[in-house]
């Protein structure tokens, strides 16, 4: 789920319940808060979470390692900005 972007699609409660992980790019610690509001509200626990930083900024991705460290979450990186794709 990408929250706050332009042109996004409403997410379903029926592909909520059937995902096993998410991703969540992430820019500000007030993305994480709004990801724990989003989990709070659906009732979710999946097995998996992944936060991906923003743009590979490196303030973003200190508070994905810090955060995911802290919560047993996972990090992912935008491999197609590593290799100049768009």
């Amino acid at each position: 789920p990408k929250f706050n972007n332009p042109g996004k699609k409403p997410l379903l409660n029926t592909m909520l319940r059937k995902a096993s992980e998410f991703k969540f790019p992430v820019k500000t610690k007030d993305d994480v808060k709004i990801i724990d509001k989003f989990l709070a509200e659906h009732n979710l626990n999946p097995r998996f979470i992944w936060l991906q930083p923003i743009s590979q900024n490196s303030e973003s991705t200190h508070i994905c390692i810090d955060e995911a460290r802290k919560r047993g979450w996972r990090v992912s990186v935008q491999t197609h900005k590593f290799l100049g794709l768009r």
